[in-house]
């Protein structure tokens, strides 16, 4: 029967590593390897993540400083003066 296989290492995930079961003749159970990762079959781990949270800030920066400078460009800034004539 063939499985698969992941390993974890530095927060990252790796595989799947098709591997297979079998008895050996001392009736202890081995396990061989069959076959690696393809480009295909690539996890990629905290990498992913961390890059859509970049995104989204990146996004969330652009937006305050639109809405920032729509605020400041609809502020009537005249009202506030103090003219003592």
């Amino acid at each position: 029967m063939v499985y698969k296989k992941y390993i974890k290492r530095g927060g990252k995930i790796f595989g799947p590593y098709y591997c297979t079961s079998y008895r050996d003749k001392d009736g202890k159970v081995r396990t061989r390897f069959v076959s690696g990762p393809t480009k295909k079959d690539r996890i990629v781990g905290k990498s992913r993540k961390f890059a859509n949270k970049k995104m989204l800030l990146i996004f969330g920066i652009i937006l305050a400083i639109v809405v920032l400078f729509l605020l400041i460009s609809n502020f009537n800034l005249n009202s506030f003066w103090f003219y003592p004539f």
